[in-house]
Formats: structure tokens, C-alpha cells, sequence
């Protein structure tokens, strides 16, 4: 989804300031009221390690295809450089 959004900012940037005018407030709401009870970091730290945890633990995953990728430039850019030399030693034999 990063990906997604980082190429749509480069070729329709108006149209996602728009969208994200019309419903980023409300996408960042919840249905179910908030847990009274519930300590939050609004006036003060809340003690102890809190982590990266919360209730999207469920939908997240232990990798990332793009940083894959990232970190495996060079090995993708010599994989595609020798497809695209194969295709073309392919293409003038047949000609």
C-alpha cells in the first residue's frame, strides 16, 4: 500500500489531497466508544514499554516485499539486465 500511495503522489497528487480531504478524519474514527478506563500519553508518558502493538496486529506481517527489493538492488538490476540480454540475443537470432 506504501508503494501505492508514493506513486500515486507523483502522478495525481490533486486527486489524493482531494480524497484524503473528504475522508481522512473520518477514516482515523473508531465505531466502538473509547475504554474509559484506558490510560493515553495526552498530558503525560504512560509507564513501561508500550511497544508496537495495538489492535492491527492481526492484519500486519513479519515482511516486506519493497524492502526486500530495496535491499536486493544490485541482485534484481543484474537479474533484469541479463533477461533483457537474453531477450534481445533472442530477438536478433530470429531476425
Amino acid at each position: 500500500m506504501t508503494l501505492a500511495a508514493i506513486w500515486g503522489q507523483k502522478f495525481i497528487p490533486g486527486v489524493l489531497d482531494y480524497y484524503l480531504g473528504k475522508t481522512g478524519y473520518d477514516s482515523q474514527q473508531q465505531p466502538q466508544p473509547r475504554d474509559q478506563g484506558r490510560q493515553d500519553d495526552l498530558f503525560e508518558p504512560i509507564r513501561g514499554d508500550r511497544g508496537a502493538h495495538g489492535e492491527f496486529d492481526s492484519r500486519s506481517h513479519d515482511h516486506s516485499n519493497a524492502l526486500w527489493a530495496e535491499e536486493h538492488r544490485r541482485l534484481l538490476g543484474t537479474l533484469a539486465g541479463g533477461a533483457a540480454a537474453l531477450l534481445g540475443l533472442t530477438l536478433l537470432r530470429r531476425s
